[in-house]
């Protein structure tokens, strides 16, 4: 009687153990729950996930890890960008007083000039506005950008060849 009790019990007792087979780790589950969970291959499939979710945070790990590198190799060719402009400027700077001087020389020799006066006003005139645009590329956030340098040393340019062509009047 009792060997045919326990064939009764037994099934009812595994299938006990798998309807709790996914409820918590192993350590914490009875010897019918953990024998359910093996045999319905629900450890497997939690270990699985586990796995799963493991390597998908892995690679998000990864990628912000390379996208940080990127971005302070971006800042850092940023910053070198900047610094280099600032140094334009300052060779802008220093031109651009030199030329002024230039300017000035040359005005006072050619003061009784009628054609020299109203040229040289016109180049002082370009001058002054170099300077401001010098400035206000020296003030900008973030620091000068290459265009607005590029774009100051042209004119620069055109105005040293100004200068030259006023000095032969």
């Amino acid at each position: 009687m009792k060997l045919k009790s326990l064939r009764t019990i037994a099934p009812l007792l595994l299938l006990a153990g798998c309807a709790g087979a996914g409820a918590g780790p192993a350590s914490e589950r009875g010897f019918f729950t953990g024998i359910g969970a093996a045999v319905s291959g629900e450890d497997e499939r939690g270990a699985q996930r586990l796995e799963n979710s493991a390597a998908l945070q892995e690679r998000a790990a990864q990628m912000a890890a390379e996208r940080n590198t990127a971005a302070q190799a971006e800042a850092a060719r940023s910053t070198a960008a900047v610094r280099a402009s600032e140094q334009r400027l300052a060779a802008l700077q220093r031109s651009l007083a030199e030329q002024r001087r230039t300017l000035d020389r040359l005005r006072a020799e050619r003061a009784q000039n009628p054609a020299a006066t109203s040229e040289g006003a016109r180049l002082q005139s370009e001058l002054d506005a170099l300077e401001r645009d010098r400035r206000a590329a020296a003030a900008r956030a973030g620091g000068p950008s290459a265009d607005q340098v590029q774009s100051i040393e042209r004119r620069a340019t055109e105005l040293d060849a100004a200068l030259q062509r006023f000095g032969r009047i």
